[in-house]
């Protein structure tokens, strides 16, 4: 199972590659923190595992180690079982985890992988996960993205820095602090320690891409243009400060398109934390012009948690929102979320209950007395707070069961400091509240009358006189979290 490098380097690559590794190491991760390894078994993983073990102590980094077990290989068992002695050698705690890719096939197998992977990155806990990623896989990956025929987003390849996970906990990052060292100083360095490692067999297949860039043209393109690695190494930094440039002028953008105007959808909905973030002036965004409104599409969304499209995705989002009659009903499906317009604003709806455009999911429900109500077919929680003078007045609520959930009622209602009865529709029109959040919506009725509709408020016959004890009635959605 173990393996020894054939000699590349001389004895000098431990201490080279080892200063090498604590200037990077030291520059990305602060002193006395936690740092967890994503330890495969491989050549690259257990060096760097074995770099950080002989300077933990030194800057006061807690080490641990994570391994996914993917089971893809016969020999996926095996790696597990080096990990844990290794770990054990050393001192370092090690969590092993068992993932399961199904569900994931739409992927690809690799990518379903990586994928399951990066979420247990996010889960370990560690304000840092340190990856043994190398400039040869750097190289791979660049030319990997130009036969893909990426942006510059996927030119730059990867960072040595990058926040991990959503932006609620910004806190946490992903590092590489190999990524400026190449592949043979890494096999010389274990040589020279005397370190075993693990083979994946998946490696030497040379169908796959990677492989075949790692093993044939790479080589080729080195024997054409000697310091290839090197050198698209340094294109991906050059693109990625690129990137960094154009993300700094997509936020301005962003700030410059997002709707600040007041809507109900904002409230009863609650899609998000700051509302204003998630609703685009299509007017607005249109006058940028393409490429800066899909550079603005893409933010908007990675803002939010969200994994950005595709570029030919995020185009024919464009042209829909920016082609579109003005009375038009434009849905847009993404992944994690809908993107829907509605009176000259784009929405981003990440609302996941289980009702859907058009449905009726509540029929009568009588009320238990809770204070909390939870509303599994609405897919959220009624929250009845005590209050005094606004709200229902609480003599309507003996005994409790005369309030009840109904399914959405036809009939007009006249609304607290409303001269008039008008229809719901009309109501929730004034009010702003889209079609698509009003299928969503709880109503509540007292002995069979409408007495209270989220998004609106209280009927007028039921609302409490100045100083009178009452509920005040609160819709609160669940939300799915922030994909990673």
């Amino acid at each position: 199972m173990a393996s020894s490098a054939k000699s590349i380097r001389p004895e000098s690559a431990s201490t080279q590659l080892l200063a090498r590794f604590e200037a990077a190491a030291t520059t990305i991760l602060p002193p006395n923190g936690a740092v967890c390894v994503g330890l495969s078994g491989g050549l690259d993983s257990v060096v760097l595992l074995d770099l950080f073990c002989r300077v933990r102590e030194r800057f006061g980094w807690q080490v641990q180690a994570l391994h996914v077990h993917h089971g893809l290989s016969p020999n996926a068992d095996g790696w597990a079982a080096f990990c844990r002695r290794l770990a054990s050698r050393r001192g370092i705690a090690l969590r092993v985890v068992r993932v399961d890719l199904e569900g994931l096939g739409h992927m690809g197998l690799e990518a379903a992988a990586r994928e399951m992977r990066y979420r247990e990155y996010v889960r370990c806990g560690a304000a840092h996960v340190a990856l043994a990623h190398h400039a040869d896989d750097q190289a791979e990956t660049v030319l990997l993205q130009l036969l893909r025929g990426s942006g510059v987003a996927g030119l730059a390849a990867m960072p040595m820095v990058r926040r991990l996970g959503d932006a609620s906990n910004p806190q946490r990052m992903l590092v590489r602090p190999l990524l400026d060292c190449r592949r043979e100083m890494i096999a010389a360095y274990a040589r020279a320690r005397r370190l075993g490692w693990v083979e994946d067999e998946s490696n030497q297949d040379g169908a796959r891409t990677r492989n075949a860039l790692r093993h044939d043209i790479l080589p080729r393109l080195a024997a054409i243009q000697p310091g290839v690695v090197e050198n698209l190494n340094r294109s991906a930094r050059h693109l990625g400060a690129a990137l960094e440039v154009l993300g700094e002028a997509a936020g301005r953008d962003l700030a410059a398109v997002a709707s600040t105007k007041d809507v109900q959808v904002a409230r009863v909905a609650k899609v998000a934390s700051d509302p204003a973030a998630l609703r685009l002036r299509c007017a607005a965004l249109r006058d940028l012009g393409e490429v800066r409104a899909m550079l603005v599409l893409k933010a908007w969304l990675q803002r939010q948690g969200l994994r950005a499209p595709s570029s030919a995705r995020l185009r024919e989002t464009w042209l829909q929102v920016s082609g579109a009659r003005p009375d038009a009903q434009v849905r847009i499906d993404l992944e994690g979320a809908v993107l829907r317009r509605y009176r000259g604003e784009l929405f981003l709806d990440r609302y996941k209950g289980p009702c859907g455009p058009g449905a009726l999911c509540a029929t009568s429900l009588p009320w238990d007395g809770a204070a909390d109500w939870h509303l599994a077919d609405l897919g959220g929680t009624l929250r009845l707070v005590p209050a005094t003078g606004v709200g229902l007045a609480a003599h309507w609520l003996q005994p409790a069961a005369r309030l009840s959930l109904v399914a959405r009622p036809a009939g007009p209602l006249r609304l607290v400091g409303a001269a008039h009865h008008r229809s719901l529709k009309r109501l929730f029109q004034d009010a702003g509240v889209p079609a698509w959040v009003r299928v969503r919506l709880p109503f509540l009725a007292i002995d069979g009358v409408l007495a209270w509709v989220a998004g609106l408020g209280v009927a007028a016959q039921f609302a409490p006189a100045a100083g009178e004890a009452a509920l005040l009635p609160h819709w609160l959605p669940d939300l799915p979290p922030a994909p990673g």
